[in-house]
């Protein structure tokens, strides 16, 4: 039988073996939409990613992430083509994103990074900006390790936004993109508007603005 062929999908509410199914039996995926996933089918389809070839972009919306369904990430995301990966209103908290950027770090394609809509607070944050300083380093230039360094090379876009940072955990990635050499550094925080006075006050924002992008919480 030949595989059926499509360049995006969009489904809801998919049971682990629906997406077993989706991700093996289907070729050529480009772009993959899910929501409302249970625990499970998150877990089958991180284990599935590195059999889809031609995958770019997986969102997942809606669905409740832990530690838990997302410990393979850190194994199969290195294996794939992924070059977005969008966890939008996921339930992630400053634990389970550990576990995301464990698999940012070991990634040789990820370009693109949406944690919208999330529970991370500054806890997470420090994490993430840790991730940051892995990636570009303190002084424009990627880590001396091997796979910080592929990740440099690919990674450019974070989305944070609508997550309950403070004042001060906002501060922490505006001090840490402060450090990067900006005229080596492709990459873009997006952040939320309702963010934007606090940020322009602070006296780094000139030295970062260039890797600032505010948006409204309304879906393109």
């Amino acid at each position: 039988m030949i595989p059926l062929q499509c360049f995006r999908v969009t489904f809801s509410k998919l049971s682990p073996d629906e997406c077993a199914i989706l991700l093996t039996k289907v070729s050529s995926i480009v772009k993959v939409y899910l929501y409302q996933l249970g625990s499970s089918s998150i877990e089958k389809v991180i284990e599935c990613l590195p059999n889809l070839l031609s995958l770019e972009v997986l969102h997942i919306q809606q669905s409740y992430c832990t530690p838990e369904n997302l410990s393979l990430l850190p194994t199969t995301l290195p294996s794939s083509t992924l070059t977005t990966l969008e966890l939008v209103n996921c339930a992630i908290n400053s634990s389970s994103v550990r576990t995301v950027i464990d698999a940012v770090l070991m990634s040789h394609h990820l370009e693109a990074l949406n944690l919208r809509d999330n529970f991370i607070d500054d806890e997470g944050g420090v994490h993430l900006c840790s991730m940051l300083k892995q990636l570009f380093g303190s002084s424009g230039k990627p880590a001396n390790d091997h796979n910080s360094s592929c990740s440099f090379k690919k990674f450019k876009f974070l989305d944070i936004g609508h997550n309950p940072f403070t004042g001060h955990g906002i501060s922490s990635f505006i001090d840490e993109l402060a450090h990067f050499k900006s005229d080596s550094i492709n990459f873009t925080l997006s952040l939320p508007l309702g963010w934007k006075d606090l940020v322009c006050e602070h006296d780094s924002f000139t030295k970062v603005e260039q890797h600032l992008k505010f948006e409204s919480n309304e879906d393109d």
